[in-house]
């Protein structure tokens, strides 16, 4: 805890006048100045990040397996890297969303 009258370290986003006192939010922010990294398979909806390509697919492809593509060519765990890596998420008994292949 603070001690009262201790200022708290702020933290800027390099590209505009975001600031926060958390570095990951900050860090989090920055993301979204760079390009798109996520693309859904059924559209080519771009997103950056992997929970707002979620609520996409839950939006608009309800009912249909969650799949994306991820543009950066990263590899992901237990693949070999190819310049297009995809994901799917499926619906578990209770309704919540697993991943199958995490990507980040």
């Amino acid at each position: 805890m603070r001690s009262p009258g201790t200022k708290q370290r702020l933290y800027h986003c390099p590209h505009c006048p975001y600031t926060n006192t958390n570095p990951k939010l900050v860090h989090g922010h920055k993301i979204m100045h760079s390009a798109p990294q996520l693309k859904c398979s059924y559209c080519g909806h771009l997103d950056h990040y992997p929970s707002r390509m979620m609520r996409h697919m839950r939006r608009r492809h309800r009912g249909m397996a969650a799949k994306f593509t991820r543009l950066d060519g990263a590899p992901t765990e237990g693949s070999t890297s190819s310049p297009l890596q995809s994901t799917t998420v499926d619906d578990d008994a209770d309704g919540k969303r697993a991943m199958l292949l995490w990507l980040l």
